[in-house]
Order: C-alpha cells, then sequence, then structure tokens
C-alpha cells in the first residue's frame, strides 16, 4: 500500500537560471495544494558547480574556479533571494555559502583522497539544500500559504558502508539498507505524527553519510538514486523526475525505457535516468514520471 507521498528530484540544470529556479517554486507548490500531502524535494548542485568542484581537485586552479562559483550562485541569490525584501533570507544564504566556498579552500590545500573528494564535492548539493530551502521558506511564508519548509539531513536518509568515488560503476555504491531503513521509518514517524498534512522537506541528492558519520558523495548523476531510495523506503505514492534534457543533444552513459525512447524522441524529452534508480522504483512499483523543464511535457512511465 502506497502512502499519500510525493517525492520530486530536481536537476541542477533547471536551477542554472533564475527563470527555472522560479518555475521550480511554482511547480512544487502546485504541487502541494493540488496533493495536499507531504512532498519530498531532493536537490542537485545548481547548475555545473559540481564540474567545477571537481576541476578545483583536478586543476588546482582554485581561487579561478571558486570566484566562477562565487560569481554565478550569488547572482543568482541577488536575482532571487534579496527581491524577496526579506533580508534575512539573502544574509543567512551569503554566509553559509561563504562558509562553504571557505571549507573548500582549506580542503584544496590538502592530499586528495576520498574523504577530501566527498567533503568538496558534497558542497554543491549542500549549497542547493540552503538556496532553495530559502526561497521556500520565505515566499511560502510571505505568500502566506500556511505550508512549512524543513531540511532533510543525511542522517535521516541514505547510509553508506564505505566512501564511493565520482565515476564509479553502479554496482559499486554500497547502500547499508538496514541502517538507510532505520532512518526512513524513523522520518515516516513524523510524517505520521503531523497528520500527512501538506509540508515541504528538502533534501539533497547525491549524498549519504557513512555508517561512521562521514559524507560521502554516490558517485557521477547519483541524485536518481536519492529520489528512489527515498520513495522507495516511504512507499510514496509518486516519483517525479524533473529534468531540462534533449535526448538528441544530452547523451549520458546510460539509457534507460528504451522502449520509450522513440516516444522520449517525439516529445523532444529525455528517458535518461541513473539505472540503479529505475531498478528500485521499479520493484516496488512506484508511480513514475519525467517532466522535461525544456518542452514543458510529461512522460509517465509504464513499467
Amino acid at each position: 500500500m502506497k502512502t499519500k507521498i510525493i517525492v520530486i528530484k530536481v536537476g541542477g540544470a533547471v536551477m542554472s537560471d533564475p527563470a527555472g529556479i522560479l518555475f521550480l517554486y511554482q511547480y512544487v507548490k502546485e504541487m502541494l495544494f493540488e496533493a495536499k500531502c507531504p512532498v519530498i524535494l531532493i536537490v542537485s548542485a545548481m547548475g555545473k558547480t559540481t564540474q567545477s568542484l571537481n576541476s578545483i581537485l583536478e586543476s588546482g586552479n582554485v581561487e579561478t574556479e571558486i570566484n566562477s562559483i562565487t560569481e554565478f550562485t550569488m547572482n543568482l541569490a541577488s536575482k532571487i533571494l534579496k527581491p524577496l525584501h526579506m533580508s534575512g533570507g539573502f544574509d543567512s544564504f551569503e554566509k553559509n555559502f561563504r562558509g562553504h566556498m571557505m571549507e573548500v579552500s582549506e580542503l584544496a590545500k590538502k592530499e586528495l583522497t576520498i574523504t577530501t573528494l566527498s567533503a568538496v564535492l558534497s558542497k554543491g548539493e549542500l549549497i542547493a539544500q540552503n538556496f532553495i530551502g530559502n526561497l521556500f521558506t520565505f515566499r511560502l511564508w510571505k505568500e502566506n500559504t500556511g505550508v512549512s519548509t524543513k531540511y532533510l539531513g543525511l542522517d535521516r536518509t541514505i547510509v553508506l558502508d564505505t566512501f564511493t568515488p565520482y565515476i564509479v560503476n553502479f554496482s559499486d555504491i554500497c547502500i547499508n539498507t538496514e541502517k538507510t531503513r532505520v532512518n526512513f521509518k524513523s522520518f515516516s514517524k513524523v510524517l505520521n505524527a503531523q497528520g500527512m498534512k501538506p509540508s515541504l522537506y528538502i533534501a539533497p541528492g547525491f549524498l549519504g553519510i557513512t555508517v561512521g558519520g562521514k559524507i560521502s558523495i554516490m558517485g557521477k548523476d547519483s541524485s536518481d538514486v536519492s529520489l528512489a531510495v527515498t520513495a522507495c523506503e516511504l512507499g510514496a505514492s509518486k516519483a517525479i523526475f524533473l529534468k531540462k534534457t534533449d535526448f538528441t543533444s544530452n547523451v549520458l552513459p546510460y539509457s534507460v525505457f528504451e522502449k520509450d525512447a522513440e516516444r522520449a524522441i517525439e516529445k523532444g524529452g529525455s528517458p535518461l535516468i541513473h539505472p540503479i534508480a529505475i531498478q528500485l522504483l521499479r520493484m516496488d512499483k512506484i508511480p513514475t514520471s519525467i517532466f522535461n523543464y525544456l518542452n514543458k511535457r510529461t512522460i509517465e512511465i509504464v513499467y
């Protein structure tokens, strides 16, 4: 039996400019009021932040890449958060963001290990979580919606047995199923205690926490897996991948739902999703769709 919970994963490309971020806000807000249930929003790093963070580690060009990330991120913040006329949201985000960048600068001086890699690359999702959290918190409050916005911490989500490299074989994502299940059962109790009323929880994709309590990435494009694990463990009634992609030009190293490829091309959308994510969603029969921001069309997935 499915629980009336919707899990949405938003890709970084959607959040690469003000129009995409404001569309995300409207899309999720409408979902909250139409479905009248909790929504879990899983965010990827905004734009090409992860690529820039990875370049810091690969090229060692720390100052240039940090300046690039700062210019991109603070430009979005000035256009999205400042117009809310709630200086607290902008100031809070800026302080959080600059703290993350200082940590990246210090980490870049250290020996490159899998721990350092995870610590640096995790900043993209954590920054996005704080940015989108501030946006929803202040706008939903300003619009007097009565809907609360909360952050879903890593201690409530996926537990990994070991650290995971950035480039990884799909089978090498070592999720500790037992401990992950305990985390989500605890979160389910919170939702049930609140009567499953409309509320928004924002979680970082791409990340898990090791059994030792350290943040670890889960490998390239693994925010899809974050959605799948969350939806399956909560028994969600709907999973939605919100992407901005052109099937003819965005070629990822895997293609899922090949039987739907022709239909996707006709619609201009892309059914490209991490194979582990689809494997999990298919096993648990979670109703799943892909919404393509590029053409504003939805592809319903038929298992």
